[in-house]
């Protein structure tokens, strides 16, 4: 139900919200129909006054009603929000609702963007390792490849080695070539975007340690 003084801009108003215009002249019989009531006006005087809506409320028969005055100065005289059975909010109350919410909200927000960003970081860093991954395993293979190849040619010259003296060098040849490479790759691994992005550590990467070209056995 939409109630103005003026009923052109009453009948448009509820034409546009599916309401009903009623009458302004009959404002107290639709106060007695209403459970919610929403009141905005450029009055410079309450237009609901408590001795009239006591009459209201005994009409209604002390049925809970809710009125929310958004009007400045105020729609609603202030002392109706003490009668019982008479929920009064106007727009101090609403904003005592904001400043009492405002810390919790900006702890929110702050949340919210600690979660976005790790969220971001995880991402950068799985990117980081998708796109070096390939490289460094080949790095890796590479250097492994070339370990065995000089130890196989210093066997050939051990013709009276035992298979366990075999295992043992071929595991220490395996940890030197893990522990020369452990710290560069752990660096490419664990930098951020800030040195630049991955694809420019991959490109010095290929080039220092030829990734590119063919080894040549």
């Amino acid at each position: 139900m939409i109630c103005n003084r003026d009923a052109t801009k009453a009948r448009s108003l509820a034409l546009e919200n599916r309401g009903e215009a009623m009458p302004f002249e009959k404002l107290e019989d639709h106060l007695a129909l209403a459970d919610v009531v929403i009141s905005s006006t450029g009055s410079q005087e309450p237009v609901i006054h408590r001795a009239e809506f006591e009459e209201i409320l005994k009409r209604r028969r002390f049925r809970p009603i809710f009125l929310i005055d958004l009007a400045v100065p105020r729609d609603v005289e202030a002392s109706i929000g003490q009668i019982e059975h008479v929920y009064l909010c106007n727009l101090d109350d609403l904003q005592d609702v904001v400043s009492r919410t405002q810390a919790k909200r900006t702890d929110a927000i702050a949340s919210a963007r600690a979660l976005v960003q790790r969220h971001v970081d995880e991402f950068v860093k799985w990117q980081r390792a998708h796109e070096l991954g390939p490289a460094i395993d080949m790095l890796y293979k590479r250097y492994h490849a070339a370990a065995q190849e000089e130890l196989a040619r210093t066997l050939t010259k051990l013709p009276s080695i035992s298979d366990e003296e075999r295992t043992q060098l071929e595991d220490l040849a395996r940890r030197i070539v893990n522990k020369m490479l452990h710290d560069p790759v752990t660096s490419l691994r664990e930098a951020d975007d800030s040195h630049g992005p991955a694809i420019q550590y991959l490109h010095a990467m290929e080039k220092l340690f030829r990734l590119n070209e063919r080894e040549e056995i």
